[in-house]
């Protein structure tokens, strides 16, 4: 099994991993799914749910002027992690992310930060990348999210990389397959939709997925498990707070 953070953040970037204000915001915790219960008779009529899809949610992500999330991930298996922060970026202007905990074995501090003109990864308060705003950089984000989780883009940091897919490869590199909704489950005192779909990079099947939707149609929690030669990792990614603006 690789051992060191930046073996493994090398390995993942090989696919097998995956090489007006108006405001909505979701608060979000460790659950354990199960279905819900259908309404009885007399009980107020909930709003309908929308129809999750990954389109959707990335058109939406992708035209707010300010998106901004709070995470915690863990993983387990080929590859152990516990990771929290907050990642905010605004349309075309700054960007920061800020994320600690542990991968692979070692204790992190991550960060980006960017302007309209500039970006820059910092490690335990180092710089270990800089140059000019890369083209794509909000895609790559975007899609890295949605398609592939958080995790793997936090990997990249943990060597002191910049985001993978950036120069507009995102839309092409990564993608999903046989997306499928599920009924509404109970996720603690909340509820949400699961959207089922496979993990596709490069081309290649290397996961399955499930992101669960609150019924403002924003993602509260994500389980995938990604399959690697070493053997399987499991992760789990929970957003517990967004906040789009127009």
């Amino acid at each position: 099994m690789l051992r060191s953070s930046a073996a493994l953040s090398a390995f993942f970037c090989l696919g097998l991993f995956g090489c007006s204000a108006s405001s909505s915001s979701t608060q979000g915790a460790v659950r354990s799914p199960q279905q819900a219960d259908e309404p009885g008779p007399g009980d107020a009529a909930p709003t309908a749910w929308a129809e999750p899809s990954l389109d959707g949610l990335e058109a939406r992500l992708s035209a707010a002027g300010a998106v901004e999330l709070e995470f915690a991930i863990e993983s387990s298996g080929a590859v152990e992690s516990t990771l929290e922060g907050r990642l905010r970026w605004e349309l075309g202007g700054a960007v920061e992310l800020d994320a600690v905990g542990s991968f692979a074995g070692a204790e992190q501090q991550l960060a980006w930060r960017g302007s309209a003109d500039a970006f820059e990864v910092l490690v335990a308060g180092a710089l270990t990348a800089s140059g000019p705003r890369p083209a794509g950089l909000e895609q790559a984000i975007v899609l890295g999210l949605t398609r592939q989780g958080l995790l793997h883009n936090l990997a990249m940091a943990t060597a002191g990389a910049m985001p993978s897919y950036l120069e507009g490869q995102a839309s092409t590199a990564l993608g999903s397959a046989d997306p499928k909704v599920g009924a509404v489950e109970t996720l603690g005192e909340d509820e949400a939709r699961p959207l089922h779909f496979g993990v596709r990079v490069d081309g290649q099947d290397v996961g399955e997925a499930t992101l669960w939707f609150a019924r403002d149609g924003l993602p509260v929690e994500r389980r995938q498990t990604v399959h690697f030669p070493e053997g399987d990792m499991r992760v789990v990614e929970r957003y517990t707070k967004w906040q789009l603006s127009e």
